[in-house]
């Protein structure tokens, strides 16, 4: 108990040091405010318009259509995007209870199954939440936002998170810092484009896939990473994430 009242003071002092201010509006005294929060209340589907790389020509017809579906808070800018940058660069544990809180809230408000979100789920096989990698340095900083994402996801779904998609760094992908592209012989440019491809660690048979990132551009690390799950016999079915962009 003592032990308690001594935290809760110190922790009320550093507040008066070091304030907090909302990554969103720039509010005083919070991470994340309630009426920042508010703006966001439900995952939109992304249209395939600003997925060019997860597109494919339906059949019979010329008609594009998405590989699968992928579904957004909202578009990378303004009070998001502000959300998303302050998130990926700290390292706060109230930010991600925020995010993570603000995530379930908006599903629960949704009240939908899985399967409304992702048709393609099917009852024979296994469904797991994974992860998109993220570089070396952000899990040497604990700064893993798309597997705190994924983890929240699959908390509110009762779902397993799975963590065994990872992106390679090759010894020789540090030599980018001391030869510009320009000097690189073209025999390195495809190896070190290969070498960063994502790769699975685990036997993925009969297992359907829910991918999970911050945010998506093009849908080229959701599309590498649903080849690399396809190569270990699993099926990505759809993916969530934070933000799009609609540069596309």
């Amino acid at each position: 108990m003592l032990c308690r009242i001594l935290k809760n003071i110190l922790l009320d002092f550093l507040d008066l040091l070091y304030p907090q201010f909302c990554v969103g509006c720039g509010v005083w005294d919070t991470a994340l405010c309630i009426r920042c929060i508010a703006k966001f209340s439900v995952f939109r589907p992304v249209s395939y318009v600003h997925l060019p790389l997860l597109n494919e020509v339906g059949a019979g017809d010329d008609v594009l259509i998405s590989l699968f579906p992928v579904f957004s808070l909202g578009v990378y800018r303004d009070v998001l995007a502000s959300i998303v940058r302050s998130w990926k660069n700290s390292n706060s544990a109230e930010l991600d209870a925020k995010v993570g809180a603000l995530c379930q809230s908006v599903l629960m408000r949704a009240n939908k199954p899985i399967s409304a979100y992702f048709p393609a789920t099917s009852s024979g096989r296994k469904l797991v939440i994974m992860s998109v990698p993220s570089a070396w340095q952000r899990r040497h900083a604990d700064r893993l936002v798309a597997q705190k994402l994924a983890w929240n996801i699959a908390s509110y779904f009762n779902l397993e998170y799975v963590d065994a998609l990872y992106r390679q760094q090759p010894f020789h992908s540090y030599f980018r810092q001391l030869f510009p592209s320009r000097f690189r012989p073209a025999s390195w440019q495809v190896r070190l484009a290969k070498q960063y491809l994502p790769r699975v660690q685990k036997n993925l048979v009969n297992f359907d896939v829910i991918l999970v990132d911050d945010v998506t551009t093009s849908g080229a690390t959701l599309l590498g990473c649903a080849r690399a799950v396809s190569l270990q016999g699993g099926q990505v079915v759809g993916a969530f994430v934070l933000a799009n962009s609609e540069k596309h």
